[in-house]
């Protein structure tokens, strides 16, 4: 179990990273698992949207590391989605928007 701070970010060493970088954009997804459960955390430059949201024991919990995956992608793709500039931007993302189990070293 990782260890988290007084508001319940989650502290100490991911589960996994995905990260995938396109000139000067970038996107990281880090997934941690508390107990038996995942829950993921995000920095993204995409384009001029600057994003970051650290994985918190109060936010979103995934049953798989595959599943919350699934959802910071999700959530990811939505942010970009919402400003022109950023949406063009993603389209490059192969990693983060393809959802092959062996892109990402058996993680989902």
């Amino acid at each position: 179990m990782n260890n988290f701070d007084t508001w319940g970010n989650l502290r100490g060493e991911p589960l996994q990273h995905i990260e995938e970088a396109q000139g000067d954009n970038f996107i990281k997804v880090s997934i941690f698992q508390v107990g038996d459960l995942f829950a993921y955390g995000f920095q993204l430059k995409v384009g001029t949207v600057i994003r970051q949201q650290v994985a918190n024991i109060g936010g979103a919990i995934y049953k798989s590391a595959g599943a919350a995956r699934e959802a910071a992608g999700r959530e990811v793709e939505a942010i970009c989605a919402a400003n022109k500039n950023s949406k063009k931007y993603f389209a490059d993302f192969q990693n983060i928007r393809y959802n092959n189990y062996d892109l990402f070293g058996g993680v989902i």
